[in-house]
């Protein structure tokens, strides 16, 4: 039933099918090359993007604020194969970063591997100084190096005791609380002695009668202008909460840590520039005995004496003034609710004192 045409048509059939092949087959071998040739320039792309360092740390922290070292540890990663130099930039401002005026320190180029705890050796740092850093690195078998890193800060605590305008402040000879029905409980569980060996155990019950309750601090202040910057600085013989306005400062609890307080004793700073407005601020503070005050476990051998503190809150202006609110007889002190503390004994809380401590210490205001 194939006609002439029938066959010839049939004929041309497979021909056309052919071409039509042979044209995909082209497309497909072309645009798997081209697939090669993007895929074949991905590692470089991914090595100059991974030679601009990030993570970048001071003293093992980001854009720590009250560095103590005159000469912070610096670090960073990268995610290159293998370093092979690095170059850190640190100024004064962020302008002088960006325009290259490394005006505290420029490494250079250093031929090393290290990007861990690199040492600042640029010039002296001052209390406050606040540092705005930089880094690049080469990859081996590489000449340039890569991008620089986003700018990091770091911000210098307060190095020398002259920076201090703060007065240590202690409460006026607290009386401690002895009788009262839920403490002769306490003084039962918490006398660490063997109830086998009474005399010893009379004994501490006597130490902790004489534990005396912890203090809390008031200090009313007014912010008469925009701030641009708040620091407190805060130490502590003992344990020290703080607060402002009615909130804690920080969720630091049991601070500051132990120390061998004959020689030294840690101090906190607080970024307070978004909690501090032109009007009135009350800044409170509660302290309890802690390791210096510690006269209970171990007998009175690692007892320091009264627990103290001392505060500085910096405020800077907008127009570039400071005020300074610290540490003085000024401050109003009352007994604490926390009527015993101690780091082995533990503490005892009289509820019903809440109110009076608060009543008393707004009619000190009045």
């Amino acid at each position: 039933m194939i006609g002439v045409d029938g066959t010839t048509s049939f004929a041309n059939a497979p021909r056309k099918k052919s071409m039509k092949a042979r044209n995909s087959v082209d497309r497909l071998l072309f645009f798997c090359c081209f697939l090669a040739g993007v895929f074949s320039l991905l590692p470089s792309i991914q090595i100059v993007h991974a030679a601009k360092p990030g993570h970048l740390r001071c003293e093992w922290k980001p854009m720590p604020v009250g560095v103590d070292s005159e000469s912070p540890r610096l670090s960073w990663r990268s995610g290159i194969k293998q370093q092979a130099a690095y170059q850190i930039q640190v100024a004064s401002s962020l302008d002088n970063l960006n325009r290259g005026n490394a005006d505290l320190w420029d490494s250079g180029k250093i031929n090393q591997a290290t990007s861990v705890c690199i040492p600042f050796a640029g010039n002296p740092l001052r209390s406050r100084e606040i540092c705005h850093w930089q880094v690049r690195v080469w990859q081996e078998a590489e000449s340039e190096p890569g991008s620089w890193s986003e700018p990091s800060t770091w911000e210098m605590g307060l190095l020398k005791p002259s920076d201090w305008q703060a007065e240590w402040i202690k409460p006026d000879s607290p009386t401690p609380v002895r009788d009262d029905s839920v403490l002769k409980q306490w003084y039962e569980m918490s006398s660490f002695a063997d109830p086998a060996k009474p005399k010893l155990k009379a004994k501490n019950a006597k130490r902790l009668q004489n534990v005396v309750p912890a203090t809390r601090f008031r200090k009313p202040f007014t912010v008469t202008k925009p701030v641009e910057r708040a620091r407190l600085y805060s130490a502590a013989a003992g344990y020290l909460e703080l607060g402002l306005d009615g909130k804690p400062v920080s969720p630091r609890i049991m601070n500051p840590a132990q120390t061998d307080f004959d020689k030294r004793i840690l101090y906190d700073v607080d970024v307070l520039d978004q909690r501090l407005y032109q009007g009135d601020h009350v800044l409170t503070a509660h302290l309890g005995q802690g390791f210096y005050g510690q006269n209970v476990g171990f007998g009175t051998k690692f007892d320091y004496g009264d627990p103290q503190m001392l505060l500085q809150l910096e405020i800077t202006y907008d127009d570039g003034t400071v005020d300074v609110v610290t540490t003085d007889e000024t401050w109003q002190a009352r007994p604490s609710e926390v009527i015993k503390n101690n780091v082995y004994a533990g503490e005892v809380v009289d509820g019903r004192r809440v109110k009076d401590a608060t009543e008393s210490l707004q009619a000190s205001l009045t």
